[in-house]
């Protein structure tokens, strides 16, 4: 008990306890994230079409996404019963840049364990998971791909998936469009979280 140490040894095992917490937290972020009230409302939402839609830098919008992405991955979803087998998810930015600073985003949260020593071995802050086609695979083959709101929507033509996360709405409704039908044969779900600023966004 307290009582029975001395200072220093009641001292060395406070701060003994602290560093084996921040080395759980380095090693499963995800297990010890608190959400906000606008995230918690998203995650528990129990529609296929979801959207979170917040001010910018407000409410965690992105955060939300990295995670909702992060528990399909690795079928921990605390509020909805996720595909057993492995899943594939489309992380669609605006541009590079924001896939970047997503990836970077995406690599804090994600519980190192649950990786492939190859996606843990190609990320860097610079690169993110890979310059040309990047993503997350998981240890049961689940994968989180990051694609850019700027491509051809033939360039999404023949994926199956199961999940779409947008961060941000898609310029083109004909994208939006395309990654919907993507979803037909798994009966997946699309989520968006936007800040719109001078964007059109009323056929959403």
């Amino acid at each position: 008990t307290r009582r029975q140490m001395t200072r220093p040894t009641w001292l060395s095992a406070a701060l003994s306890s602290a560093a084996r917490y921040h080395r759980s937290i380095d090693l499963d972020p995800l297990a010890h994230f608190v959400g906000t009230p606008p995230q918690m409302a998203f995650w528990r939402c129990p529609s296929r079409r979801r959207l979170l839609r917040t001010g910018n830098q407000v409410g965690g919008k992105t955060t939300a996404a990295c995670i909702e992405g992060l528990w399909w991955a690795t079928h921990t979803h605390p509020h909805r019963r996720t595909p057993p087998g492995p899943v594939q998810i489309w992380f669609i930015c605006v541009s590079w840049s924001q896939s970047l600073a997503i990836q970077r985003k995406m690599w804090a949260l994600t519980p190192k364990g649950a990786i492939t020593d190859e996606t843990r071995g190609r990320y860097t802050a610079e690169r993110g998971f890979g310059a040309n086609t990047p993503v997350m695979t998981f240890l049961d083959g689940s994968q989180i791909w990051f694609r850019t709101g700027k491509q051809d929507p033939l360039d999404q033509a023949g994926a199956t998936l199961h999940l779409v996360l947008y961060d941000e709405p898609p310029k083109r409704q004909r994208n939006f469009s395309e990654l919907e039908r993507r979803l037909t044969r798994t009966g997946g779900e699309m989520a968006l979280t936007m800040t719109p600023v001078n964007a059109r966004v009323d056929w959403i």
